[in-house]
């Protein structure tokens, strides 16, 4: 009985995966972090001031229902990398598990009519929100 009791709760554990984080640098530098209460811009769209892009900020997390959590945890790692603004936010889901089959009814895809495609069945999702860190540049 108590294996039971621990391999459940060992599955509850692993199908509630913790958000993960990435950075990837354009540049070669790399910046100080910023200060733990220095607050961090948000941009759907270009900022009218002048900027400099130093990389791609990834989060993946849980569901949709979590953006908030996941913008959040964005804005920190924007922080951490030392990029006072994100700009560009995009958010997609991936597929965590599940089986790939295949179509085979015809549809129209980006090529055209075709006779088959993927279809992701099954499984979870994970949300996966991307943005591109910047800087301020100072104007000469």
């Amino acid at each position: 009985m108590r294996v039971l009791v621990v391999l459940a709760a060992c599955l509850a554990v692993a199908g509630c995966a913790s958000p993960e984080s990435g950075f990837f640098r354009y540049g070669p530098e790399p910046l100080p972090a910023l200060e733990t209460d220095a607050g961090v811009e948000l941009f759907r769209g270009e900022p009218d001031r002048p900027h400099q892009e130093i990389g791609e900020l990834m989060v993946m997390g849980g569901s949709l229902e979590e953006a908030d959590e996941l913008r959040t945890l964005l804005l920190e790692k924007a922080r951490s990398v030392g990029a006072p603004a994100v700009k560009a936010v995009r958010m997609d889901p991936v597929p965590e598990a599940g089986d790939v089959v295949w179509n085979h009814g015809p549809y129209f895809g980006p090529r055209g009519w075709g006779a088959s495609y993927p279809v992701h069945v099954g499984g979870r999702y994970r949300t996966l929100v991307r943005g591109i860190a910047i800087v301020w540049v100072e104007e000469k």
